[in-house]
């Protein structure tokens, strides 16, 4: 006989601060206006799936259960190193199409990347510093490229906040199996054997990148 069951949670969790303590929060770039820090906060998952089943063999007195649970990715933001309003750093001006499923993971030698189609180049904004004391040459601003080199990304003009929304990005969604078998025993009881397995694509990645060294 096969039992199984499961359901789908939909969520968004929306704030303007991932802290849940009492302290006085200082991060905000504008503490007269929340509404410019209003976000998808870094720990929201919107999609889960969470599925089990057992399955009793008809012979031998053995039962076997399985739960699946898949969990979608959390929000990725962009960041720049620039720093216009308080002490945040800002978010970068989208200069041409960005998919929100922009993102793969790929393994490598030198460890997991998952914009692999993305590239730092010189932010464009530095052929407009002076070239006093070599400040144009010592910048450390980066734009994002794709792969044929095109824009994706630029730093804001200063002054300004980068028209890319916090959260506009999805990271890897990661999944948790769960098998077990039970044996029936004398006196009715069942002897458990469980075996675990936990798969993220990259567990629990960060949910910010950076424009800048």
């Amino acid at each position: 006989m096969f039992r199984a069951r499961g359901n789908y949670t939909f969520s968004k969790t929306l704030g303007d601060e991932e802290g849940d303590d009492e302290f006085l929060e200082s991060s905000l770039r504008n503490g007269r206006d929340r509404r410019y820090d209003r976000r998808p906060l870094g720990f929201g998952v919107g999609h889960v799936f969470r599925n089990s089943g057992t399955y009793e063999v008809p012979f031998g007195h053995f039962q076997f259960g399985v739960i699946l649970n898949v969990f979608s990715g959390r929000p990725l933001s962009l960041f720049t190193g620039v720093s216009s309003f308080n002490q945040n750093p800002d978010q970068p001006d989208l200069v041409s199409v960005l998919p929100k499923s922009t993102g793969r993971v790929v393994k490598g030698v030198n460890g997991v990347r998952y914009f692999t189609g993305l590239h730092q180049v010189d932010d464009p904004s530095i052929a407009r510093l002076t070239s006093q004391q070599q400040l144009n040459e010592y910048s450390s601003l980066f734009a994002l490229a794709d792969s044929s080199g095109k824009l994706v990304a630029v730093n804001p003009t200063p002054g300004k906040l980068g028209n890319m929304a916090y959260g506009y990005l999805q990271g890897p969604g990661y999944y948790r199996f769960d098998l077990n078998q039970n044996q029936l025993l004398t006196g009715l009881r069942f002897r458990p054997i469980r075996a675990e397995f936990i798969g993220s694509r990259i567990p629990r990645s960060s949910h910010g990148m950076r424009l800048s060294r």
